[in-house]
């Protein structure tokens, strides 16, 4: 298995109320550019500052469910992705959304951390 495939997070699922298990996948750059149509971002980091993207209104959350969606499941349109939403099940949809801007990326495994650039700062007892 390659070091990339080691650190990419797993998609998020949640359970829609069709009772039927949805997988979240991180975005690909056409997702993003589908995004920053609508929002009409100024940058690429807007994009995934989920503050900007108002998350606290459900037109965005639905248009930004189906966004993530839709790599799985093409057919599928924004209005049918709020029907799978349902009060009981609208937190772990947006938490999935939001895993799938902050998450969606490669991230550091731990041990790639900066050891500090002075050895005498470093805590006693540490070391190999």
């Amino acid at each position: 298995m390659s070091e990339a495939a080691e650190t990419y997070p797993e998609p998020e699922t949640f359970t829609g109320a069709d009772g039927k298990t949805y997988r979240v996948k991180p975005l690909t750059l056409n997702s993003l550019m589908l995004i920053e149509k609508r929002y009409d971002v100024e940058s690429i980091d807007d994009l995934f500052d989920t503050k900007k993207l108002q998350l606290n209104k459900l037109t965005n959350l639905r248009f930004l469910l189906w966004i993530c969606l839709r790599q799985a499941q093409p057919n599928l349109s924004e209005e049918e992705t709020g029907d799978i939403i349902d009060v009981g099940n609208l937190p772990a949809a947006r938490d999935a959304v939001v895993a799938a801007f902050t998450h969606g990326l490669p991230q550091k495994p731990a041990q790639e951390a900066e050891p500090s650039a002075d050895p005498q700062n470093s805590p006693a007892g540490e070391g190999s």
